[in-house]
């Protein structure tokens, strides 16, 4: 009998893992789930539960990087923003703060949108009223690593469509 075919399965299972490390199969049912809430038709209409914890804030931060429908991305970038205390929104001024993320989503082509969204992505966002009485949702990105710059997005009177939108800072350029 040739001992070499028999030594060479025996060295390629011993180097085989046995058992799937439960914390990889518990990771990747964490993030399908995550992400399952960020693209949730009715996202928006029904903000998922909070707080989350760091783990899910970490697997957030991975999908905000990495899914590859833009929506996904904002969501997650929304919820880091929220956990980090860089949105700055009354309650009653939330339902703006959806409605100006929910036209960055429709139009995320646009190039000033594209812009904004790539790389570490946005960073902050503030509802405002001007003093002509126009409301305005700003967002933006001051990450180091990215086209810093924002977008003022005006809602209308009821603040349930953006009428308005003007680029500024790295994300207006090119």
């Amino acid at each position: 009998m040739n001992k070499v075919p028999l030594l060479l399965c025996l060295c390629a299972a011993l180097a085989a893992p046995v058992f799937a490390d439960p914390a990889d199969s518990t990771s990747r049912q964490d993030r399908e789930r995550l992400e399952q809430t960020l693209a949730a038709e009715q996202f928006w209409a029904q903000p998922p539960k909070t707080p989350w914890t760091a783990r899910e804030a970490a697997i957030f931060s991975e999908i905000a990087a990495s899914a590859s429908e833009p929506a996904v991305r904002l969501r997650a970038r929304k919820i880091l923003i929220d956990l980090a205390g860089n949105g700055r929104a009354t309650a009653e001024q939330l339902p703006m703060v959806a409605a100006a993320f929910r036209h960055l989503e429709r139009n995320a082509a646009q190039p000033a949108i594209a812009r904004l969204l790539a790389g570490p992505g946005l960073t902050h966002y503030t509802v405002s009223t001007k003093g002509d009485g126009s409301r305005w949702v700003l967002v933006e990105s001051t990450a180091p690593e990215s086209n810093r710059g924002g977008i003022n997005l005006r809602l209308n009177a009821e603040g349930t469509e953006i009428l308005l939108m003007e680029a500024w800072g790295g994300i207006a350029s090119n």
